[in-house]
């Protein structure tokens, strides 16, 4: 989720163009406060912003610097240990964000096929 024209009417392009599908966007704490939220409407009950949160700078400021992978990072040895459980706290929130996003969407799947069918009656 950005501000700017051509990120806004791409959401809103897809979300005509894909009215069924659960639309989720996505919010980068990094770029601040969402001012702009109201530009990525929710599309029905079972949408969720999945929110990014920012990561510390002395984390950030390691994270940048090639060769860097998230993957790898959890085998290596060679990150501080105060740096390393900030990283791994922070991606723990992101691992919920998307768990809480994965929920959402299977709470929906299974609402829409408990509405019974018009042409069934019991």
């Amino acid at each position: 989720m950005t501000p700017d024209a051509t990120s806004v009417e791409a959401y809103r392009n897809l979300r005509s163009r894909l009215s069924d599908a659960l639309l989720a966007p996505v919010h980068n704490d990094i770029f601040g406060t969402a001012h702009y939220s109201n530009k990525y409407a929710p599309t029905g009950s079972g949408t969720v912003v999945v929110r990014l949160p920012l990561l510390a700078l002395n984390v950030r400021k390691y994270v940048e610097r090639p060769p860097f992978s998230f993957s790898d990072s959890a085998r290596t040895a060679a990150l501080d240990a105060d740096i390393n459980i900030e990283l791994h706290h922070w991606l723990r929130r992101v691992y919920r964000e998307f768990r809480e996003l994965y929920l959402r969407i299977m709470l929906t799947d299974l609402k829409s096929s408990m509405v019974p069918s018009l042409g069934c009656r019991n």
